[in-house]
């Protein structure tokens, strides 16, 4: 299901969650980090219907895939996850921290997802089953694909 932000209200949620992604990012580079602070065109809540993966699909434009592939091919391991989480308006907002402590390189994924309705609920029912969330990026062309693995799907998907 693909959610599109239905108000102003959201989407100047959207622009206060763009603005904390920066600012953490600002944070991380005053630290001596090499940050990739992603800024998806979309966003998608994916159940795994079709045999396709479950998770949150996320799609970038093409330079900062690149920029990302570059990252990995270099050798980065994302082993550390922080995720910052607000709701409003029925949303969540995430700004997820990848960190490679040993690169010191951080990717920085904004996403958001409905909390009410049927996919929401199924995927984070899958996310409390198998024990993690998936962020899947991809580029516009959607021909290639980075998996991040969030390991607590409670940082998510809080159980309330």
């Amino acid at each position: 299901m693909d959610s599109d932000l239905p108000t102003q209200a959201l989407r100047d949620r959207w622009e206060d969650v763009e603005a904390d992604l920066e600012a953490t990012a600002a944070e991380l580079e005053d630290e001596g980090w090499t940050t990739l602070p992603l800024h998806p065109g979309d966003v998608t809540t994916r159940i795994g219907r079709d045999d396709g993966p479950a998770g949150l699909d996320v799609m970038v434009a093409g330079n900062e895939f690149e920029a990302l592939t570059e990252q990995l091919e270099e050798g980065a391991a994302f082993s550390e996850t922080a995720v910052f989480r607000q709701a409003a308006g029925g949303v969540a907002f995430l700004v997820c921290v990848l960190r490679d402590p040993d690169r010191r390189v951080a990717v920085l994924v904004p996403a958001f997802y409905p909390q009410t309705g049927e996919d929401a609920q199924a995927l984070a029912e899958h996310a409390h089953d198998v024990g993690q969330v998936e962020l899947h990026v991809r580029p516009l062309q959607r021909d290639r694909v980075v998996t991040f693995t969030v390991d607590d799907p409670e940082l998510v998907f809080p159980e309330s």
